[in-house]
Order: C-alpha cells, then sequence, then structure tokens
C-alpha cells in the first residue's frame, strides 16, 4: 500500500483559517491599542489645559475671581475641539460661624466628544483670601 505525502485538502483550509483568525485577532487588538492611546493622550491633553487654567486663576486677585467663570470656551485638544467651563462658587464653611463667605471653590472642567461618547476632565481646588 503507497502512503501518500502532504497534506489534505482539508488540513490546508483548516490551517488557512487558524492564521486568519489570528492574524484578525491581532489587527483588531491594534486598532483598540491605537484607540486606547489616542483617548489617553487627548484626556491628558485636556488635563493639561485645565491645569492652566486653574493656575492662571490663582494669579488673579481674590476679588476678581468671579470675573473669570466661563461657560463653554472653544479649546483645542490636540486635533480635537472641545469646551472648557469654569464654575467659581462661594463656600462658606459649616464649621465657622461667621456667616461671610470664606473661601471660593473653583472647578475647571474639559469637554470633548471622541469615539461616540464624551469624554471630560475636571480639576478642583480651593482658593482663600488670604
Amino acid at each position: 500500500m503507497k502512503r501518500n505525502k502532504g497534506f489534505s485538502l482539508i488540513e490546508v483550509i483548516i490551517s488557512i483559517l487558524i492564521i486568519i483568525i489570528g492574524i484578525f485577532g491581532t489587527l483588531s487588538y491594534f486598532f483598540y491599542s491605537q484607540t486606547n492611546l489616542n483617548l489617553e493622550r487627548h484626556r491628558r491633553t485636556a488635563l493639561q489645559i485645565a491645569q492652566s487654567r486653574i493656575e492662571f486663576l490663582r494669579t488673579v486677585s481674590y476679588n476678581n475671581l468671579m470675573n473669570y467663570v466661563e461657560n463653554g470656551t472653544n479649546v483645542n485638544i490636540d486635533e480635537i475641539q472641545g469646551k472648557r467651563v469654569t464654575i467659581i462658587e462661594d463656600v462658606n464653611d459649616p464649621e465657622d460661624p461667621d456667616p461671610s463667605i470664606d473661601y471660593k471653590r473653583i472647578t475647571v472642567k474639559v469637554m470633548w466628544f471622541e469615539n461616540k461618547r464624551n469624554n471630560e476632565v475636571s480639576l478642583k481646588t480651593i482658593i482663600a483670601p488670604w
């Protein structure tokens, strides 16, 4: 009886399918990773924008802080258009018997739309009058 050397057609088809599944898995992982890297790069840029706004507000006179409230200033997050919102609130410490305003709470939010969803970073700080 003569033995055939080589692979049958079914073995070749199955091995090709396994190779294709491996290639598509690797490519999908690459694209998923690239998407997440871009999102994290944009998140870092948005944090830098918010941090620079807070640093700027720390240089402003305490009495003039309320003049710097923002409601949707356009900002560039790398190649994406976003919005920056600055909220400044007067806060009265509940432990302090004096009814006057004790400090201001500043919240800076940077928002952008990417990957079919809204993304946002937010930084908060407190500024006292002294």
